[in-house]
């Protein structure tokens, strides 16, 4: 539907060997937007000279666990279609840690299903 598919390459960038890589997926989740989260996100990317917005096809939030140089966290926020595509590589939301600072991976993780949990409750995006 979109020309970038971010579920098909966090699942590659998951699948990899970690070991050798500066950057890979710990863990995603793929979980269906709700209807007030919808409605939200369409008023922000809202383009009125083309009457649309910009993310009007997303049916579902890809939410990744992301290192960088093997102990930089970051989670990645992107609404898809069903399918995973999206009209950009880029996401909508980012949880960026401190580099000279990483956290624990428990604080990491804790952080990572509070947001799967308020999408799942449909109250991610205000």
């Amino acid at each position: 539907m979109y020309p970038n598919n971010v579920l098909q390459n966090a699942i590659r960038l998951n699948r990899q060997n970690k070991r050798n890589k500066s950057w890979y997926v710990l863990l995603y989740e793929f979980i269906p937007i709700g209807a007030k989260d919808y409605e939200a996100l369409c008023k922000e990317y809202w383009d009125d000279e083309i009457q649309t917005s910009k993310y009007a096809y997303a049916t579902h939030w890809l939410i990744t666990l992301c290192y960088y140089d093997h102990n930089i966290p970051r989670i990645l926020i992107a609404p898809t279609a069903s399918d995973g595509s999206s009209p950009s590589i880029s996401p909508v939301g980012m949880t960026v840690y401190d580099r000279k600072n990483p956290p624990e991976l428990d604080s990491v993780l804790r952080t990572f299903n509070q947001n799967v949990e308020t999408m799942n409750n449909d109250k991610y995006w205000k």
